[in-house]
């Protein structure tokens, strides 16, 4: 009962083992809270006991509530404003009704609740909380709270320095997780071997690992640099064939972030304007939801984004600052990887078409010499026809001249007979007049005929021999002119 603190042997044994229990609750905040939360509540016989850490402004950071079904009892909202009248206060403060009814009313507070206790938390001359006890069991023949004031302000003063010890000593703990996480994180991206895809899913499960979060996803930035595409995802959801694949650049929480080029951290996700997911958010218990721009070289590569169940320490959020870099490059390499081994094959694609191509140019330079080659001898032909044609014309002209002699032996020979028929008729008149001396001369005369008609049988035939040649010579001149013609139609 509060009449006995301060100076009954129950309040020695709480410190004592309050005391005792500062070296194991000194590596575990979390679990150091909940004790410390439990043993208090215990102490003071109260409804609801709370550590609320928050910063010298009252932003609050974290909330341990015993007993932990107590939320609906002390909401977000509630506790929100209990540590904006409290923040002010720099020593214990109790408010009952109806002493602190107008406090009570300004503030909202449930008539369920009749009485609080406020602490503030040091650590050093930091406060870095307030420790708040809630329907508080006081006996009514109670004269002071002195009692009281004076074992919390002791409580209060160990609860500080436990906290303060067991944050440094889970920051150590978490800065040589972080170092190991780093590591692989390094080793991951460092590996030739993995495609882009295979290299992001492992670096999305090793934050899911080593960090502890709920759900790690990457989405990198398509060739056009106007949508986003999920390439990995690990932790609560794997699936990366869902509504979020396929996001476009300014649109949805993603496609903001990587407009904006901005990262966006919250603690408090489930209300959080720029979560579209509630559902599952609050679902999952969801409290810390980060997104950072992959940017590399001035551009924007993709985006990551990490749920989690905890608050995120300042070294969790710069180590995933820096990771988020790594990514960056990895993907910026990778790309630069593809682009490289597209432009070789391109290159050798190119190489095999110049080879191809330059073969069949070699085929058609071969085809065109011999096409040369036959036109050359089909020229030497016509060349060599040529000069037959040549020769035959002059065989022609000599076969034509030589017509030309016989027609001329055949018109003396026509002269000639035409002067023996002249000879003939004087000889008939020298005949007819010399009748009488024809007869003497008769038989001369007869045998002067017979003469006569073997003379004029040989102009006949040498008239035939005449136009026989003339007949060669013009079948000689066809000729020559056909070959003149064929030399013509082979020099064309």
């Amino acid at each position: 009962m509060i009449e006995s603190f301060g100076g009954s042997r129950g309040s020695e044994f709480f410190i004592m083992d309050f005391l005792q229990k500062m070296p194991a609750q000194a590596l575990d905040p979390s679990g150091a809270e909940e004790a410390l939360c439990e043993d208090i509540r215990k102490f003071t016989n109260s409804q609801v006991c709370a550590i609320v850490l928050h910063d010298e402004h009252g932003k609050i950071s974290k909330v341990t509530l015993t007993p932990p079904d107590s939320h609906e009892f002390l909401t977000g909202d509630l506790l929100e404003k209990m540590i904006y009248v409290s923040v002010g206060t720099s020593s214990i403060k109790v408010w009952n009704i109806p002493e602190k009814k107008g406090v009570f009313n300004e503030i909202g507070i449930s008539a369920d609740i009749f009485n609080i206790l406020s602490m503030p938390l040091y650590s050093g001359s930091t406060r870095i909380g307030t420790l708040l006890i809630v329907n508080i069991t006081i006996d009514a023949n109670s004269i002071s709270l002195d009692p009281l004031f004076q074992t919390m302000d002791m409580i209060g003063k160990i609860i500080g320095l436990v906290l303060k010890n067991a944050y440094f000593y889970q920051e150590t703990q978490e800065q040589l997780k972080l170092s190991k996480f780093m590591a692989e994180i390094g080793q991951i991206l460092a590996s030739s071997a993995s495609s882009l895809a295979g290299l992001l899913q492992n670096s999305a499960e090793a934050i899911v690992s080593h960090l502890g979060v709920s759900v790690a996803r990457i989405w990198v930035m398509d060739e056009t640099g106007n949508t986003l595409e999920l390439q990995a995802s690990a932790g609560l959801y794997k699936n990366i064939d869902g509504d979020q694949s396929r996001i476009t650049v300014g649109k949805d929480t993603m496609g903001i972030i990587a407009s904006d080029s901005m990262p966006h951290i919250t603690n408090p996700a489930q209300t959080d304007p720029l979560i579209n997911c509630t559902d599952w958010v609050k679902r999952d218990g969801i409290i810390a939801f980060e997104e950072y721009p992959l940017i590399a070289e001035g551009r924007v590569t993709g985006v990551l984004a990490i749920f989690s169940k905890n608050i995120l320490t300042k070294f969790t959020i710069d180590s995933i600052a820096t990771v988020s870099n790594s990514i960056a490059v990895a993907i910026k390499n990778k790309q630069v990887e593809k682009m490289r081994i597209q432009a070789k094959e391109e290159a050798l694609t190119d190489k095999e078409e110049a080879d191809r191509v330059k073969e069949v140019a070699l085929t058609d330079k071969e085809e065109a010499d011999r096409v040369k080659e036959v036109a050359l001898t089909d020229k030497e032909e016509a060349d060599r026809v040529k000069e037959v044609a040549l020769t035959d014309k002059e065989v022609a002209d000599r076969v034509k001249e030589a017509a030309l002699t016989a027609k001329e032996v055949a018109d003396r020979v026509k002269e000639a007979a035409l002067t023996a028929k002249e000879v003939a008729d004087r000889v008939k008149e020298a005949a007819l007049i010399a009748k009488e001396e024809a007869d003497r001369v008769k038989e001369a005369a007869l045998t002067a005929k017979e003469e006569a008609d073997r003379v004029k049988e040989a102009a006949l035939i040498a008239k035939e021999e005449a136009d026989r040649v003339k007949e060669e010579a013009l079948i000689a001149k066809k000729e020559a002119d056909r070959v003149k013609e064929a030399a013509l139609i082979a020099k064309e």
